[in-house]
């Protein structure tokens, strides 16, 4: 004990003083705020240039635009925009998807044009015609939250040979 205990004592609570005064903010923010992904939001989609296109993408961290209550309980989504080459049918599939998705797909004033949730298992897929030189949004999300990582493809839908009377 003695003078040599006290000091110790003194030296301690000095410590705690400035701990807790001063705490640890920046420690405690740098660890608990992760940054989401950059294509967040319609305004911020990411250009598909080509097709097929077949690529993965994680929506973890992501959070959901506004407009997309008519898209199936889905949040923490990502988005993409493609512009058709020619007319076609367009196809999104999400089947090889590591978590329960939900598509969608926009217009540039953002009307809704159909959403899919559980096409393939717990995963989505989708197609809708399109005409050359339509731009389209894709919203890729996951069903009540849920996310992880998304295998996105881009594709022209097959069509059967007899789609039309001529053919039939």
């Amino acid at each position: 004990g003695g003078a040599v205990g006290r000091r110790w004592n003194h030296i301690a609570l000095i410590s705690v003083a400035v701990l807790v005064v001063g705490g640890l903010p920046s420690l405690a923010s740098a660890s608990d705020s992760r940054a989401a992904p950059s294509n967040d939001s319609f305004a911020n989609a990411i250009p598909i240039h080509f097709q097929p296109a077949d690529f993965q993408a994680s929506t973890v961290d992501a959070t959901t635009e506004g407009a997309w209550e008519d898209a199936e309980d889905a949040d923490a989504t990502i988005w993409y925009k493609y512009t058709s080459p020619v007319d076609e049918v367009v196809k999104v599939s999400l089947c090889n998807s590591d978590f329960d998705t939900v598509v969608a797909v926009w217009t540039p004033t953002k009307t809704h044009v159909a959403t899919n949730d559980d096409a393939c298992g717990e995963q989505s897929l989708i197609e809708w015609d399109s005409s050359a030189g339509d731009l389209w949004y894709i919203q890729v999300g996951g069903y009540n939250g849920d996310t992880g990582t998304a295998d996105i493809s881009i594709s022209a839908a097959t069509q059967p040979a007899n789609d039309d009377a001529a053919n039939a």
